[in-house]
């Protein structure tokens, strides 16, 4: 009885033949064998039973093809794995990747008709950003600008109408119109908020850019402080922090103490970057720019406590190598 119930055991515990196919595949694939992978890739595709099974092998098998350099296969099989999954993860990475092999054969409608259907049937996919740029850079040059103002309707309100607003700053921007640029910033500073614009952060990194190269620092500075404010109620509705939020607070910094001559702002802005970003790798950045502020207020002592508190907490800060000291005006002893 005992036997039969090891042998039951072994049996259930062999692998389903998808299984199987799926590992083989992967050793194919991590030896770097493309065109065995796909063999193996289309025994799992023939073998699975559930359709996301069946969308990632047939999605695999494409990529395997695609670099074994079959372009016409790969193609196929790509929107093979749509049909086999078609409210799959992979639907949008297949059909860009389709649409770019697509391209590279010379079928340009075809590819044009696929990267349509990402941007505006499948905006919320992750690629769609990606499948804009690709058909903003088919458009010709001059018509690049009109093209985005076009699409601008249909896409306001998905999630692509702030890249819409963004990549139509950057052309206004290189043909050397500040008016226009600035005005698609400031639209899609407004009309795509944080937490929900993803691009909210570059406006205003890019706004404070051209306030500053105007030679208006108070302007720049309260385009920078959405920013440092916006990452305080990140944490109270539990959204994300963007990248920038504490580099704002820096920049601040900098502007206060370098532009302005305001050393004592400036020394309650890095106070108040230290604080609000606890875990910033910026935190020696404040407190370097503090002690200058000091040093600049003519206070050595306060300096050097803002150098002891830095070398304690960061000993291994590039601002407490000798020469830095020395430009800043700051001369402590160890």
């Amino acid at each position: 009885m005992s036997l039969l119930l090891l042998g039951g055991c072994a049996a259930n515990l062999s692998p389903k033949p998808f299984d199987a196919a799926l590992r083989r595949a992967e050793r194919e694939e991590r030896d770097a064998h493309f065109v065995e992978a796909a063999q193996q890739y289309d025994r799992a595709a023939a073998a699975c039973e559930r359709p996301a099974d069946c969308g990632l092998a047939r999605f695999r098998r494409a990529r395997m093809l695609d670099r074994a350099g079959d372009r016409e296969a790969a193609v196929a099989e790509y929107l093979r794995a749509v049909d086999a999954d078609p409210s799959g993860p992979y639907r949008g990475q297949c059909w860009l990747y389709a649409a770019r092999l697509l391209g590279a054969l010379g079928r340009s409608d075809e590819a044009e008709a696929l990267l349509s259907r990402i941007v505006f049937d499948r905006s919320h996919e992750g690629v769609a950003p990606r499948a804009l740029r690709i058909l903003l850079e088919r458009q010709p040059a001059v018509q690049r600008i009109g093209w985005l103002r076009g699409v601008e309707a249909r896409l306001r309100q998905t999630e692509l109408g702030d890249d819409v607003l963004l990549l139509r700053s950057r052309l206004h921007g290189e043909a050397g119109d500040r008016t226009a640029e600035k005005r698609d910033l400031e639209a899609l500073v407004r009309r795509h908020p944080f937490p929900t614009g993803e691009l909210w952060d570059d406006a205003l990194w890019r706004l404070a850019d051209m306030a500053e190269a105007g030679g208006d620092a108070r302007s720049a500075i309260a385009r920078l402080r959405p920013l440092v404010d916006a990452h305080e109620s990140s944490f109270a509705v539990g959204s994300y922090a963007l990248p920038r939020m504490d580099d704002a607070a820096l920049r601040i910094v900098r502007l206060q103490l370098e532009v302005l001559r305001d050393p004592r702002t400036a020394i309650e802005s890095a106070r108040e970057l230290r604080e609000r970003f606890e875990d910033s790798e910026l935190r020696d950045d404040a407190f370097w720019l503090e002690a200058r502020a000091f040093a600049a207020l003519g206070d050595a002592t306060e300096a050097c406590e803002v150098v002891a508190s830095l070398r304690e907490e960061y000993p291994e800060s590039r601002w407490l190598r000798p020469p830095r000291a020395r430009e800043a005006g700051i001369a402590c002893g160890r």
